[in-house]
């Protein structure tokens, strides 16, 4: 007869190879029901040896091996559920953060378009140049005076020369 350790190596060994996914995932609900309190502990065991024994997997441990086993297997489900929810987490992550550059570079790129079209030039709230010169000749107004001694060159509308 094998001991305890030797059962619970034997039988580690043979889950991982043996065992597909379908088997752990009822063998993992099992055992939730279990804890759960919805079967009892022999049901547990009991049905989980007829599994091994219907997958020709080694029959001689003991129940509390057995057990062992299980809680064995469930802790590293737990802990792969939980290294697969970190690297989620991580992608997740990195997928924000390259969102967010991405909409900061295009921001940045869009401000540096306004500030090219940007060629509007104001002097005491007026616009003085809308071609963005940096230098302005600045006109003196006309008062009515100097606006009454320049006389057009254009002929009235009336005395057409064709």
């Amino acid at each position: 007869m094998l001991s305890k350790n030797d059962v619970f190596l034997n039988l580690d060994t043979n889950l991982d190879t043996n065992l597909d996914t379908e088997i752990k995932d009822y063998i993992l609900y099992l055992y939730d029901e279990y804890k759960t309190n919805n079967i009892s502990q022999d049901e547990l065991l009991y049905t989980v040896k007829e599994i091994f024994i219907a997958n020709n997997i080694n029959d001689n441990f003991t129940n509390e091996g057995l057990l062992q086993v299980i809680e064995k297997l469930y802790i590293d489900h737990k802990t792969m559920l939980e290294e697969n929810k970190k690297i989620e987490e991580e992608k997740i992550k990195i997928a924000e953060m390259t969102l967010l550059e991405n909409k900061r570079r295009e921001e940045r790129l869009e401000r540096e378009k306004n500030k090219e079209n940007n060629k509007i030039r104001y002097i005491n709230n007026q616009v003085v140049s809308t071609k963005g010169d940096k230098y302005i000749i600045e006109k003196e107004e006309m008062t009515e005076e100097m606006k009454k001694t320049y006389t057009t060159i254009k002929p009235f509308k009336k005395f057409r020369f064709h």
